[in-house]
């Protein structure tokens, strides 16, 4: 999630075969392409996460991520306008109980030295959208046991399609998320909204 939130590149695919991943070590070039201004919505888009089905839905700052599936499912909401985002599960010992955490700084600042850093790798293709793999070092100080990577793979009007994160050797048939499904348009209105606090069970 901290990727998806923090570094805002992450999200993603169609029934394509993810091994066609690949591809990027016979496409990448020295040239740096300018990363695409990430979509401002309003925006639907359908993932498979780690084979788990999750949708992400964005409007002008506002995310909403539902991730699983009925009864297993959780929930981020947040604006990057408010100073909280808020969590909630459906199932569980926590179900009904709202979690918040302040909205973290910086994510701008952020994004744009991601997009400063990354370099273009090629095509990709998911979900029927095309778009481009760009990839950089997620923290290029880290002092670590290895560095990490970012990859993803953006359309030219900046949704995201398919990203990963790699610490170390990048594995090009490992693929965090992919998108299945891509809708521009009007977010339903029961998507912003944020259920009422209910009190832990005995």
């Amino acid at each position: 999630m901290g990727a998806c939130l923090g570094v805002a590149v992450a999200a993603l695919l169609s029934a394509c075969n993810p091994l066609q991943y690949a591809e990027y070590r016979h496409a990448a070039s020295a040239e740096r392409d300018p990363v695409p201004p990430l979509y401002q919505g309003p925006l639907t888009v359908e993932y498979q996460w780690d084979h788990r089905p999750a949708v992400f839905y964005t409007d002008h700052g506002f995310q909403r991520l539902d991730l699983g599936a009925p009864p297993y499912t959780a929930h981020v909401v947040a604006d990057v306008r408010q100073p909280y985002r808020y969590f909630w599960r459906d199932s569980g010992p926590q179900k009904g109980q709202i979690e918040t955490e302040r909205t973290p700084s910086g994510l701008e600042a952020n994004l744009r030295q991601w997009r400063a850093r990354a370099e273009g790798l090629g095509s990709c293709s998911f979900a029927g959208e095309t778009g481009r793999w760009y990839r950089t070092l997620r923290a290029p100080n880290f002092k670590g046991w290895d560095r990490e990577y970012v990859q993803a793979c953006i359309t030219a009007d900046g949704v995201v399609l398919a990203d990963a994160v790699y610490a170390g050797k990048l594995d090009p048939n490992r693929i965090g998320r992919w998108a299945i499904r891509v809708e521009r348009g009007p977010l339903p209105t029961w998507v912003r909204s944020i259920p009422a606090q209910q009190e832990p069970r005995n």
